[in-house]
């Protein structure tokens, strides 16, 4: 999982803020984005056991399922930065 995760989904919060912000506003927007990825991180850390326990071997549904949402709001609102200016 960590492996697949580290070439995957797990830079995007670190790269994408480059290519979405201005340069005078990429620090702000990055450090939101850090910000948000620990945050997300952290519940995730304290939900999994009580889920584990709950959910048995369907704990990773939830997951799962937050993930499929997620995509759907990528694809519809993150721009595609591809051969565009910084500025």
């Amino acid at each position: 999982f960590v492996m697949s995760f580290g070439v995957g989904l797990g830079p995007v919060p670190w790269l994408l803020p480059a290519e979405l912000f201005a340069p005078d506003r990429c620090a702000l927007g990055a450090s939101v984005s850090a910000g948000s990825n620990w945050m997300a991180n952290f519940v995730v850390g304290q939900a999994f056991m009580p889920l584990s326990n709950a959910l048995k071997s369907a704990c990773f549904l939830p997951f799962a399922v937050v993930v499929c949402g997620f995509a759907v709001f990528v694809t519809r609102t993150v721009p595609e930065t591809k051969g565009k200016n910084l500025d």
